[in-house]
């Protein structure tokens, strides 16, 4: 049986502070967009637009694999990397490529793209509802999920609900290149420590609580099948 003691993080303070960072970055890229000093040649300007276009295809068909098919890549940091690529390239590309544009519709996608970060400033500036709703988004898409437990067999991570929504947990089998989700509860979960012992295709989970006297009660007990036979 393993144990695996839960530390969780606060990803808000850290989004708003990177949410800062960019917008300092962002006004001083649009400050001088129009220098000559600080475009990108041809040749990189394609380039960029590429990497754009291939991480934008692959957040679309992770998108589809999770919602027809429960499947995520390993790693949790893999789909975050290729959704900040996805939205760096697409806010500073117009803003300083060498306008190679294939025809006037790729010319508006670039130009709304390096609006977004006047619409999540505008969004902000709503009573509570737009801080809110830009948090989740940005943590949602750009903050890797926390990871409460992992062996060579399942994985066990936080659900991303929103900024205020309770935390919640999934559970993942590992595959030959994808995670699959087995089981996802969006109730609440105030856990301090969790234990996995497996039994045929089965993995017995328990969840722990830390109680009055500082020490860890048997809060609720979870099975899940593994599902051994697939793939």
């Amino acid at each position: 049986m393993k144990r695996c003691f839960i530390f969780t993080k606060n990803h808000n303070l850290m989004i708003f502070c990177l949410g800062i960072l960019f917008l300092v970055v962002y006004g001083c890229a649009f400050a001088v967009r129009k220098s000559p000093d600080f475009k990108m040649g041809a040749k990189v300007s394609l380039q960029i637009k590429r990497m754009h276009y291939i991480a934008l295809l692959f957040c679309v068909l992770m998108i589809v694999l999770y919602n027809a098919y429960d499947l995520l890549l390993y790693g949790s940091w893999t789909i975050p990397v290729f959704v900040i690529i996805m939205f760096f390239t697409g806010v500073f590309y117009h803003l300083f490529s060498a306008n190679v544009y294939a025809n006037k519709a790729d010319r508006l996608y670039f130009t709304g793209f390096s609006r977004l970060p006047f619409l999540s400033l505008l969004m902000i500036f709503f009573p509570f509802l737009g801080l809110v709703i830009v948090v989740s988004l940005v943590g949602g898409f750009m903050v890797p999920e926390t990871t409460y437990y992992s062996d060579d067999k399942i994985v066990i991570q936080s659900q991303a609900n929103g900024a205020l929504a309770a935390k919640t947990i999934r559970i993942l089998i590992r595959k030959r290149v994808f995670n699959e989700i087995v089981y996802s509860d969006k109730s609440e979960y105030n856990t301090d420590s969790i234990t996995v012992d497996y039994s045929k295709q089965d993995a017995n989970i328990y969840f722990y609580q830390l109680g009055n006297e500082g020490k860890l009660q048997l809060a609720d007990t979870l099975k899940v099948n593994l599902k051994l036979d697939g793939w």
